[in-house]
């Protein structure tokens, strides 16, 4: 055999093992669902993921059934995710071409009641609801704010009800939540109800806040002071 054929046959035989592998993992269900496995585990920090059922690959539409995700660095220690349904499509390789749902999501966090989630992202717009019937503040700053100062707050939220609107660039978080107690450096609030409005800017970079916070209730102290009765208030919040 000549060399020109040796390297021809070599050739030849590396596009069919590619073209395969191409074919597995993005036109297969068995392929598609170890590339989310993947993922998942990457970008989570986990290897405990359970994927009781899967159906569709990356060509059309993917959907997983009742996930699990157990021990995420990214979660404080203890949480379990589960999420009973995903579905999700690609009209194109950025990340404006995602079509994603999330049916019945639950997240149990220790010191925690269970959180409860849904919604929606269709061409780039979130449409989310997030419900809790109480939630530590310490287990939930530790999750989503890495700053020191934020895990040395500690008490306690309920009645949570958040919709998440908007651009994943710029999304909009409103709702309302009461205050049952929270305690910081020696100062203290509780029995207060809080609505919001808000957006979020450069997630990416320096995170930047806008909005407003409102409340009519509750009561305040500090190292220093009597309790103070909170009457109608305002937070505003113009980037910092």
């Amino acid at each position: 055999m000549s060399k020109r054929r040796l390297v021809l046959i070599i050739f030849i035989s590396i596009i069919f093992i590619i073209g395969g592998l191409v074919y597995f993992f993005i036109f297969t269900n068995k392929g598609s669902t170890f590339i989310v496995r993947s993922l998942l585990s990457k970008y989570l920090h986990t290897g405990s993921i359970t994927i009781e059922q899967s159906e569709g690959n990356f060509a059309g539409s993917k959907v997983l059934h009742d996930l699990e995700i157990t021990n995420a660095d990214i979660l404080p220690a203890g949480s379990v995710l589960r999420i009973q349904k995903i579905d999700f499509s690609f009209a194109s390789l950025n990340p404006e071409g995602l079509s994603l749902s999330i049916h019945n999501g639950r997240l149990m966090v220790p010191g925690s009641e269970l959180i409860l989630f849904q919604g929606n992202l269709k061409n780039n717009l979130l449409d989310f609801n997030l419900y809790s019937n109480s939630v530590s503040i310490a287990e939930m700053s530790s999750l989503f704010i890495k700053e020191k100062d934020f895990k040395k707050i500690l008490g306690t939220i309920s009645a949570i009800d958040i919709f998440i609107k908007g651009s994943l660039s710029q999304p909009e978080i409103q709702g309302e939540c009461k205050i049952e107690r929270l305690l910081s450096n020696g100062f203290s609030l509780s029995g207060c109800p809080v609505s919001f409005k808000t957006r979020l800017k450069d997630l990416s970079e320096e995170l930047k806040l806008f909005g407003e916070v409102y409340t009519n209730a509750g009561e305040a102290c500090g190292p220093n002071t009597a309790v103070i009765k909170l009457g109608e208030s305002k937070i505003f919040f113009s980037g910092s």
